[in-house]
This record gives structure tokens, sequence and C-alpha cells, in this order.
């Protein structure tokens, strides 16, 4: 019991001397290539974010993913990230929950310019390059309607400022 009480008490020590990758007020601006599986095909994003406290930033992006068996997509989104480090002071981690619109062929065949709204979660992880620049690994479900989800898989650059 000692033992488990021991090696639960040098987990927190670690978890808590790490520091949080981003300080209020921090920005950035990214590209990242896409895959989704909706489409089935792969695409290019681009987002912009704002650190609201060192813990929580807000995200602004927006996909396209290329044209595959008559079918493309676009979508617009705003998603909010949780930031969770990990010992390593240059990696973070977070969980990603927001809102999308976008405009999905397959939702809607009979009217190819038809938008959605929906819901997306995931998560993700942030490697630091250097003092301005990351590299991104995400994972996102986008959840439209019964008949449209996908998975969102994108790897990236962000440049912060």
């Amino acid at each position: 019991m000692k033992k488990i009480l021991l090696i639960v008490a040098i987990m927190f020590a670690g978890l808590s001397t790490a520091m949080a990758q981003t300080e209020k007020g921090e920005m950035g601006a990214g590209l990242n290539l896409l895959y989704g599986t909706e489409i089935g095909n792969l695409g290019v994003g681009a987002k912009y974010r704002y650190a609201i406290s060192d813990e929580m930033r807000a995200e602004a992006a927006v996909d396209y993913l290329f044209k595959h068996n008559h079918k493309a997509m676009f979508d617009a989104n705003v998603n909010f990230e949780y930031l969770l480090p990990v010992q390593s002071a240059d990696i973070v981690t977070y969980p990603i929950l927001g809102v999308g619109f976008g405009s999905k062929h397959k939702c809607h065949p009979e009217n190819k310019n038809k938008g959605i709204v929906g819901i997306n979660a995931g998560w993700g992880a942030e490697y630091n390059i250097t003092d301005k620049a990351s590299v991104t690994l995400e994972a996102q479900y986008q959840f439209f309607n019964q008949h449209c989800t996908q998975l969102l898989v994108g790897v990236g650059l962000v440049h912060k400022f």
C-alpha cells in the first residue's frame, strides 16, 4: 500500500511541476493537412487561436476536403481547448469541444449547397519546436446528424505571436 501511495504522490508531483504551454492573451495561426472519413480524402485547413486563460484557448478554423467520388466538404468551426501539460515542458494535450457549420454533400444529396450545424469533440496534442512554433496532431469527431458524422484527423504547424 505504501508503494502505491508513493507512486501516486510522485505522479502528482510530476504533474504539478509541469508548466502550461500558453499564457493568457497569446495568439497563434496555423495550417493543417487533414483527412476526413466522410469524404475519404485529404484536405487543408487554417486556424487562429487565442488564449482565454493560461489553461484554455478558443480556436476558429476553416477546413476544405478535396473532391473525391463527386463529394467535397467545407466547414467553419469554433472550438475550445482545455490545455493539459505533459511532464515534458514541450508537449501539451487538450480535449477539443466546439460547434461547426459545414456544407456536406452526403447529408443533403438533393441540395449540395445546404449548410448544416454540428458539434465537434476530440483530442489534440501540441509539441513546441521553438518559443514561436509548434506542431499539432488532432483527431476530432464532427457530429452533424445521424447520417453525417466523420472523424477528421489533422497534422499542422502553428506560429505563435
